[in-house]
């Protein structure tokens, strides 16, 4: 199961804004003493229209399809 944990505003060099959804799948690791645990998995990145997004460093993105760099505004 995936859940959305975060959502930024980020821009382009070209002064475009993007939001960026963060999403962390989530795993059911469920045991005798807590059968309903969970832990955090992968985390994924994408723009609000769907497309993957590539961390490249704290703040900096990078559209997959089209290798847009994207920096995060504060």
């Amino acid at each position: 199961m995936e859940r959305k944990t975060n959502e930024y505003t980020a821009r382009s060099n070209d002064g475009q804004e993007y939001t960026i959804y963060e999403y962390i799948n989530i795993i059911y690791a469920g045991h005798l003493n807590d059968p309903n645990a969970t832990i955090k998995g992968t985390k994924r990145l994408c723009t609000s229209n769907g497309e993957d997004i590539n961390f490249k460093g704290e703040g900096i993105y990078e559209i997959v399809t089209s290798g847009v760099i994207l920096r995060k505004i504060e």
